[in-house]
């Protein structure tokens, strides 16, 4: 987990609060303000921000309702390609079906109760991210007439 001071990533959130050009300029100042208040504070460890990042990881959404296992993870290509192989022939022994989408970057959603206590956060890929592969599921279902 990094914060963004890339101003081409931060166009994009700031579109969704404005379309007004010079607004969307201030809304990514103030993006890029408060990331460097986060960093500082998280740096320094200074009460609640010590722990942040460990708290937004233990409280991103992990409980599934159904048999299906979702998971958004970091790899490199070889690693993707490994798992990929590895499902590819789980899936011809008739042991599973899958969908998996690649993305080179995610996203996150947070639902906050109490800023420092009560929240969730919900992680997908971009570009599609669980649709795409669901889409892929699906599809493999439908082929082989589940």
């Amino acid at each position: 987990m990094k914060l963004s001071f890339n101003t081409k990533e931060l166009e994009v959130e700031a579109a969704l609060h404005s379309q007004n050009y010079f607004i969307q300029k201030l809304i990514i100042l103030k993006f890029k303000f408060i990331n460097i208040l986060g960093k500082v504070l998280m740096g320094l460890k200074i009460d609640e921000w010590k722990s942040y990042k460990q708290r937004i990881q233990s409280t991103t959404d992990t409980e599934k309702f159904d048999d299906m296992l979702r998971i958004v993870a970091a790899a490199s290509s070889k690693q993707r390609e490994s798992l990929d192989m590895y499902l590819s022939k789980e899936l011809s022994r008739k042991k599973l079906f899958y969908g998996i989408h690649s993305s080179d970057s995610s996203l996150m959603t947070c639902l906050i109760f109490q800023r420092h206590g009560k929240h969730i956060h919900f992680v997908d890929a971009s570009s599609g991210g669980y649709a795409v592969a669901a889409k892929m599921l699906k599809q493999q279902m439908k082929r082989l007439k589940y």
